[in-house]
């Protein structure tokens, strides 16, 4: 093989791994876009939640997302009713989150979760199947109360 093609070759493979590498980087924020959606509706605002519904997606939420339109959220689908934890992990804009129970009503709410808040982990005080992750001020502007309930599709 001459010289001529081996360079080319090889600048090739670099050109190949460069790109692969930028393109996984880049779109690390946006992974959470191939996640299956749902609908959920509370005091009439309807909401397209991204669901986590596995482990890696769930580990995942919002890491890396840059921003997130006022009408999106991430919907964290467990198995089971617990003590479902949250942190602010790889985070770059605040959101407010809330925890539902079984029959999606809100049992716990934190407002204004900010990505300076890492290595703090929030728990609630009550049990949870599900959390909701919205923007911040989304609460606030929604006057959503414990004990309300969301309507998922």
């Amino acid at each position: 093989m001459g010289v001529n093609k081996k360079r080319t070759i090889i600048s090739l493979l670099f050109l190949v791994t460069i790109s692969f590498f930028f393109v996984a980087f880049h779109r690390g924020g946006d992974s959470y876009l191939n996640y299956p959606k749902t609908i959920t509706n509370i005091n009439g605002r309807s909401l397209n939640l991204y669901i986590a519904d596995t482990e890696k997606r769930q580990e995942q939420g919002l890491g890396g997302v840059k921003s997130l339109k006022d009408d999106s959220g991430m919907f964290f689908k467990f198995a089971n009713e617990d003590f479902w934890s949250i942190w602010m992990k790889d985070m770059f804009i605040p959101i407010d989150v809330l925890w539902l129970n079984e029959k999606h009503e809100v049992v716990y709410i934190v407002p204004n979760m900010r990505p300076e808040d890492y290595p703090h982990i929030y728990t609630p005080s009550t049990l949870s199947k599900y959390v909701i992750e919205v923007n911040k001020g989304f609460v606030e502007k929604n006057s959503i109360k414990v004990g309300q309930k969301f309507y998922i599709e």
